[in-house]
């Protein structure tokens, strides 16, 4: 069972947007959720490869941690995306995570993930203090 707020995510994804904007990334919006499942998204404007400002969608879920979309190129009828899986666990840091985005954001190719560090996922309902470990992040708790 969970702890008492539905909503411990929010300070991890609040901590993860301020990392973003400290490697100069600018936030377009931030969402975050719990309709049974704790979620956020992040919309991020960033220098891509192309040398352009580009939007970057990125969503995070305590089952599978980040993602990504991106758009790839053409007219609206014919445009193409990229998709990826972060790695690193449902928790990365910010900071780690944030370095992540803007290598994705120059064109790095992570395949999916990042090289290395193998896929870890988890159950919504697993009891493996996940919650305890989104409080951490939690501005207005005392540490």
């Amino acid at each position: 069972m969970r702890g008492s707020s539905r909503w411990e995510h929010v300070g991890y994804l609040g901590a993860c947007e301020a990392a973003l904007q400290s490697f100069g990334v600018e936030i377009a919006a931030a969402d975050a959720g719990d309709e049974g499942l704790r979620t956020g998204s992040l919309e991020a404007l960033v220098l891509g490869e192309r040398g352009f400002v580009e939007l970057l969608d990125l969503g995070w879920t305590e089952e599978h941690g980040w993602g990504y979309s991106r758009k790839d190129g053409g007219f609206p009828a014919e445009e193409t995306y990229s998709h990826g899986q972060f790695g690193g666990g449902v928790l990365p840091e910010p900071d780690r995570f944030a370095g992540l985005v803007v290598r994705i954001a120059a064109g790095e190719d992570l395949a999916d993930h990042v090289p290395g560090e193998r896929l870890r996922y988890r159950s919504a309902g697993d009891d493996d203090g996940f919650a305890g470990r989104l409080l951490a992040y939690d501005p207005g708790r005392s540490h």
